[in-house]
């Protein structure tokens, strides 16, 4: 999912790109919907997280109804995060931080974006 994000970002970045060069009034669309594409890939992996957490609970009681529950990979995973319940996925913080970063990147381009549109309104019609 990550190579899917950095894939649709990149060329939303190309056309922001083109756009600052070739039209620089647009150049706020494809900042503005780099933002958006961030903040639905985030939700899509916390949803994404979610799922794993639930699926580890499901194999984890599957292991324990088979036979030894320290054998399984699931069974590790449910007792590691019975002893330690405050501790971060680190994985998810990482993937956090890009989609917002990411999102917060096009944000302050689509904003400088716009502040240039308006100078070169303002410019024109001087």
């Amino acid at each position: 999912m990550t190579a899917g994000y950095f894939t649709i970002f990149s060329t939303i970045a190309l056309s922001f790109r083109w756009a600052l060069v070739n039209d620089p009034g647009g150049a706020f669309i494809p900042a503005f919907l780099g933002t958006f594409v961030s903040i639905i890939f985030w939700l899509l992996d916390y949803r994404n997280y979610q799922l794993i957490v639930l699926a580890g609970g499901a194999g984890s009681a599957i292991e324990r109804q088979i036979g030894d529950p320290k054998l399984g990979y699931f069974a590790c995973y449910d007792e590691d995060k019975r002893e330690h319940p405050n501790r971060f996925n680190r994985h998810q913080v990482v993937l956090s931080i890009l989609y917002i970063g990411g999102g917060a990147l096009m944000t302050f381009a689509g904003i400088m974006a716009l502040a240039l549109h308006w100078s070169i309104k303002i410019v024109k019609a001087s």
